[in-house]
């Protein structure tokens, strides 16, 4: 049992690394088959609810080690918050097995129906892509590094989610996997042969789909990313230095809007007119603006905002960041955290309100859906409205990410939704990665991490509504329809054996 132990927790660990920035994709093809030999070694005759309990702590041990080194970058966004030292700790070792439970209900379709090979490696996919979908929503939802995601360093895989989204495309491709394991059985040799197919055939889609081509509007824009170290953001000797970067990156020609990234400026915009005054003068006649600032609302709360400035110095339209960080942002249940010692730096500050609306904004580029920092990692819910929608536009910190690989995995997830929406995205991360992207992922133009400077362009325009868009993680059930389809066919066939 312990070397089973230790081979289940280094499988998890190798596993992070399919994701970016290494994407070491093939490591797929044995890690998934020797979880599924160890479980087949580990789980035989057993009851319903020893084999629950041996596939939910081997494969959550798995995930947690997954979960644990695919996360890894999240305890830095801690190190610029006074007094968070015990919390760093906690957050890097809870966050995983938080994701681990809820992950785990997806062992019950194994547990239930585990037996001969091919059963075995439909329920264990099925079991991983519904954990994940569980995690990507249950308890304000984390889908972060979702297994789809390793596709990311391949532009025609990467169109799958277009069609199922990321769940489905997690299952076929852990399915994928299995199949050299199958062809080596003589009993399995046709299923393998069949689910072989499954990547070509992906490949083969997106390839198709890559021949069209973007047309460019009349529109035009900048984003810019000014590079500006999270430790010198603070509000003081250094904000003339700050703003004056923003002015001199911004002056780079006439263009329709400059998008600033989140919290761009240390300052309550909407609340010094003298200071907006004095930016849209030095910038081009005819300069629209769209930034990250924190925003106060009639009773005093701060939210996490959005601006829109016109050209007439006036602020035109806000959004607020709906979907806040736990912990980072807002105190889930602070009336009983609050008093935890190690929370009490968090329970004093304010935090942010949450935003009551997700209607997308007009801009001079057509109708945005506005997604502050994280809220673009949410399949689902950029869907609402998506007919009227034009673009996304992502506004981003990332400087709290340091070096980690988190700023990469970020802006994957950025290239994802656009293919699943059909839309293009427009990223502007303080100190990266900030880019153009296509409606089908592709990158147009974009600034590294730690790069200064400014992408401009006319906007991309979009594309036909994707079948995602329309139906969203639906297909993920009619997937599970047909799980139990296949296993009343088996068994009715197992059945006139007998």
């Amino acid at each position: 049992m312990f070397v089973k132990t230790i081979v289940a927790f280094f499988l998890g660990a190798f596993l992070s690394y399919s994701q970016p920035p290494w994407n070491i994709f093939l490591s797929l093809f044995f890690i998934f088959p020797i979880l599924l030999i160890l479980l087949e070694k580990e789980i035989s005759q057993d009851s319903f609810v020893k084999r629950f309990l041996k596939l939910s702590y081997y494969g959550g041990l798995f995930l947690y080690s997954y979960f644990l080194f695919g996360f890894s970058w999240i305890s830095s966004a801690f190190e610029y918050r006074v007094g968070f030292d015990d919390f760093q700790n906690l957050t890097f070792l809870g966050l995983p097995l938080l994701m681990t439970i809820l992950s785990i209900f997806g062992f019950i379709f194994p547990a239930i129906f585990w037996g001969k090979r091919i059963t075995n490696c439909l329920s264990l996919a099925l079991a991983l892509a519904l954990g994940e979908y569980l995690r990507s929503y249950l308890l304000t939802g984390f889908p972060w590094n979702l297994f789809s995601y390793a596709l990311g360093f391949n532009e025609e895989l990467m169109q799958t989610n277009s069609l199922f989204g990321p769940h489905v495309t997690s299952f076929l491709l852990i399915l994928a996997s299995f199949s050299f394991l199958l062809l080596l059985s003589r009993t399995n040799r046709l299923s393998g042969l069949v689910i072989l197919l499954i990547l070509p055939s992906m490949f083969f889609f997106g390839h198709l789909r890559l021949m069209n081509k973007v047309e460019l509007n009349e529109k035009t824009f900048l984003i810019i990313q000014p590079n500006i170290p999270q430790e010198e953001k603070g509000y003081g000797n250094n904000f003339p230095n700050i703003l004056q970067s923003y002015i001199d990156l911004s002056n780079n020609g006439q263009v329709d809007l400059i998008i600033w990234p989140e919290s761009a400026l240390p300052i309550l915009l909407d609340e010094n007119k003298i200071l907006i005054d004095s930016i849209i003068s030095a910038l081009p006649l005819g300069t629209s603006i769209l930034t990250g600032n924190v925003r106060l609302t009639q009773n005093g709360n701060p939210r996490n905002s959005a601006l829109l400035i016109n050209e007439d110095s006036n602020v035109s339209s806000f959004y607020d960041k709906n979907h806040l960080v736990p912990f980072g942002e807002y105190l889930p249940l602070s009336k009983f955290l609050k008093r935890l010692k190690i929370l009490k730096v968090l329970v004093d500050d304010l935090g942010f309100e949450k935003g009551d609306n997700r209607e997308p904004m007009p801009t001079p580029l057509g109708v945005a859906r506005i997604l502050i920092c994280y809220e673009i990692i949410f399949p689902n819910q950029i869907r609402e409205k998506n007919e009227k929608i034009d673009l996304i536009i992502n506004l981003t910190n990332d400087a709290w990410f340091d070096d980690g690989p988190g700023p990469y995995q970020h802006f994957t997830s950025s290239r994802f939704r656009a293919i699943e929406q059909g839309l293009p995205v427009l990223r502007s991360a303080n100190t990266g990665i900030s880019a153009i992207i296509d409606p089908f992922g592709r990158i147009i133009d974009k600034l590294n991490i730690k790069d200064k400077g400014y992408l401009r362009s006319s906007l991309p325009m979009k594309i036909t509504p994707t079948l995602y868009s329309k139906i969203g993680d639906f297909s993920l059930f009619v997937v599970i329809m047909l799980y139990f389809f296949f296993l009343l066919v088996n068994f009715r066939r197992e059945s006139s054996k007998a």
